[in-house]
């Protein structure tokens, strides 16, 4: 199976991200002798190297707007230098592995010297700092420089701006890694009400570099919020992964949100959240005998590993991930998909043999009587049969 490097990603930021479409490089021919290739990626890593190494000593030195603005022109050419080796990447990915190319010449040496960390970190640091004023050195971080006028990138944040940066860091931002249960109400409360100022922001230059430092301010406040799974609030947890309809949600990767109900330990074992589950799979028999008739469905009903779906022999394993998303849907609703990748999480049964797929559905959220406390996501699984001759 052939594998394309990768050896960093030019922002550590999920939100000042950008995607560079790799093509094939202008005067290099695909039929190049394969020690030519080499070669040619050995130089572009070599000239990458350098041209971060340039920044990093201009970033280092930025101290005021002016020489912010200096560093401008060394973080487009670490971009383009950039770009040429990605498109050497994608020349050479169908001719070698990965292994194969690190076993030729000095290129793993060439790739261990590129001071990404270093790089990432510096521009993350400056995004944090509000580029030290220079609105033009934010937009070329983030990748944004074509998405504004001249005039408009001049243009100062306005009070009203102000007031909506000062309600989210003390109302919103503030409030994180942990809130207390008596005050998960008020913190939706408040990304409701600063939503409209929020998109206001982040159509303004200014406002969107504002923006951009208040929350790299507070990234580690973020992640460890998620990572304390929301706090257990259900109510946030809906908010910020089931339905990401809200720019608070967005402070978090496509991937984070695919990956938090895979992962997402649902312990409540009572009374109340048992008949949540056995009623959801209960009002599914009949929209579940129909999908069996309709798509050729097999197996037991899906409730455990050992009584799991076996699928019609025309899904191939790239099939599985839309027939998965297509039980889901016609089968219990769209309300129910957890979002996640389809991997290889697995259960065994009582012998001991790995039997099953575990796909999570997304049951609905368990009220508390006592407004106080945590509102709880419930959680229930299908199970899927693994074809056995397939890997």
């Amino acid at each position: 199976m052939r594998s394309r490097i990768y050896i960093y990603a030019l922002s550590a930021l999920a939100t000042l991200s950008t995607h560079t479409e790799a093509v094939l490089p202008t005067g290099v021919a695909t039929e190049s002798e394969p020690t030519d290739a080499i070669t040619l990626l050995c130089g572009k890593a070599e000239a990458l190297g350098e041209r971060m190494r340039e920044a990093i000593r201009v970033l280092q030195a930025i101290h005021d707007k002016d020489s912010a603005e200096a560093a401008i022109p060394y973080i487009r050419a670490v971009k383009a230098a950039e770009k040429e080796f990605d498109e050497v990447c994608t020349l050479i990915n169908e001719r070698y592995t990965t292994e194969e190319l690190y076993r030729r010449g000095p290129l793993p040496r060439l790739l261990r010297n590129i001071p990404a960390a270093v790089y990432n970190r510096l521009l993350q640091e400056q995004t944090a700092a509000v580029c030290h004023g220079s609105v033009r050195l934010f937009l070329e971080i983030a990748g944004r420089t074509n998405d504004f006028r001249d005039e408009e990138i001049d243009v100062e944040l306005t009070e009203e701006e102000k007031a909506t940066l000062e309600m989210v860091r003390e109302r919103v931002l503030a409030k994180l890694p942990v809130i207390p249960d008596a005050e998960a109400a008020a913190f939706l409360a408040a990304i409701d009400e600063t939503a409209d100022g929020v998109a206001r922001l982040q159509n303004s230059a200014a406002g969107l570099m504002h923006w951009h430092a208040l929350i790299r301010q507070h990234r580690k406040q973020l992640n460890e919020f998620y990572d304390n799974c929301f706090n257990g609030h259900g109510a946030i947890i809906m908010r910020c992964t089931h339905k990401p309809d809200n720019y608070f949600a967005d402070l978090y990767s496509k991937s984070a949100h695919q990956f938090f109900f895979l992962y997402y330990g649902d312990n409540d074992q009572g009374t109340e959240a048992a008949n949540m589950r056995k009623t959801l799979w209960d009002d599914a028999e009949e929209k579940l005998a129909e999908f069996r008739r309709k798509y050729g469905l097999q197996g037991g009903d899906g409730r455990t590993a050992e009584t799991a779906f076996i699928f019609p022999p025309e899904i191939t394993e790239a099939d599985m991930p839309d027939f998965v998303t297509l039980i889901v849907h016609e089968v219990f609703g769209q309300e129910h998909d957890a979002h996640t990748p389809l991997i290889n999480r697995v259960f065994a049964d009582p012998q001991g043999n790995t039997v099953a797929l575990q796909v999570p559905l997304v049951v609905g959220v368990k009220e508390q009587p006592d407004k106080s406390q945590k509102s709880r996501v419930i959680i229930s699984y299908m199970y899927i049969k693994l074809p056995t001759e397939k890997k």
